[in-house]
């Protein structure tokens, strides 16, 4: 194995979760598994996956598509979480889409997809999330930067960190005077732009 293969190994690093489920006569049991980042190759499989869940539903494989967005959740789910049990650890802990499907609720499906991606984020080299100081400190820095800088802070910012900065940028805009002025009724929406809400 080549050297960067044996550092890639770190994305086999698990994280224990645990989650609540139902039992009997509402009793509750708590259940902990395994959960690791997924690789490029595994986020292809699901994306592929996750297509054919909605073609065979008939939905669009569309990002706002709640069939699709449930594809891509179990999907995730079933490749990225293992068992931690002594008998089969490091398995697969749903053996299928169709498990995760009839076992779990849609609260209990979104709480292991984002536990995951929270893995997902933390393994990762780009930046998903900006804490208010950061994203001001980023207002500055590209505000003074010349054009063609290429030293600046969006080159490893993931889509929901894009996403953020742009909303705090746009209601930047839209409480300044310029904005006034540009608006061609001579008067900005009277919506709500909290600037550190994000």
């Amino acid at each position: 194995m080549s050297r960067i293969g044996k550092l890639l190994k770190g994305l086999d690093e698990e994280r224990v979760v645990e989650l609540e489920l139902p039992g009997p006569r509402g009793a509750r049991e708590t259940i902990r598994l395994g959960v690791r980042a997924l690789p490029a190759w595994d986020e292809t499989d699901v994306r592929a996956a996750a297509l054919a869940f909605a073609k065979a539903k008939g939905a669009p494989a569309e990002d706002d598509d709640p069939i699709y967005v449930m594809g891509v959740w179990v999907n995730t789910i079933l490749n990225a979480y293992v068992s931690l049990d002594a008998e089969d650890k490091g398995n697969p802990a749903f053996d299928n889409v169709e498990e995760i499907l009839h076992g779990l609720d849609r609260d209990r499906i979104a709480y292991l997809f984002e536990q995951q991606q929270l893995m997902q984020e933390e393994s990762g080299a780009r930046k998903e999330t900006l804490s208010e100081e950061e994203t001001i400190a980023a207002v500055m820095q590209i505000a003074r930067a010349e054009v063609g800088a290429r030293d600046l802070p969006f080159w490893h910012w993931g889509q929901t960190a894009l996403a953020s900065y742009m909303r705090f940028t746009a209601r930047l805009l839209l409480a300044s005077d310029a904005f006034a002025s540009l608006s061609s009724s001579g008067s900005a929406p009277k919506d709500d732009v909290s600037l550190t809400k994000q």
